[in-house]
């Protein structure tokens, strides 16, 4: 293992954060869907909606990419690191995107959540600048 261990752990809060999306995607897009909300316009409103097959796949993928985010820090892998960062991010920003598509106008309304946001975030950008230039 070549990464320290103050950024693997700050790896894992990201990681941690990244466990709740992944939840929203499954159970949101593989199971409630529009729950008891259907027959309007939509995609949203609609159970068959191809687009619930995405939900899914974007919670799965920031899932997966806070897995690798841990996994490249632990090894020392910078580069990947990164790239399992933006992925993990652009995962979340789609699927948040998707789901509630006025969010960023909301984002401040909610101080706890915003603050945890920034925590988990912030703990992933710090892993990775903590993580040794090298192999990458």
């Amino acid at each position: 293992m070549r990464g320290s261990r103050a950024a693997v752990v700050l790896a894992l809060v990201g990681w941690i954060g990244s466990i709740p999306i992944g939840l929203i995607g499954l159970f949101w897009g593989g199971g409630l869907r529009c729950d008891e909300s259907c027959g309007g316009e939509g995609w949203t409103q609609s159970r068959d909606a191809w687009q619930w097959d995405i939900v899914v796949a974007l919670g799965v993928a920031a899932f997966l990419c806070g897995t690798l985010l841990v996994t490249a820090v632990a090894f020392g892998r910078r580069g990947v690191a990164a790239s399992a960062l933006v992925g993990g991010l652009a995962s979340t920003v789609a699927l948040v995107t998707m789901l509630t598509p006025q969010w960023l106008e909301h984002a401040g309304r909610n101080g706890r959540t915003t603050f945890l946001a920034v925590v988990v975030v912030g703990a992933a950008i710090t892993a990775v600048s903590l993580t040794p230039k090298g192999r990458g």
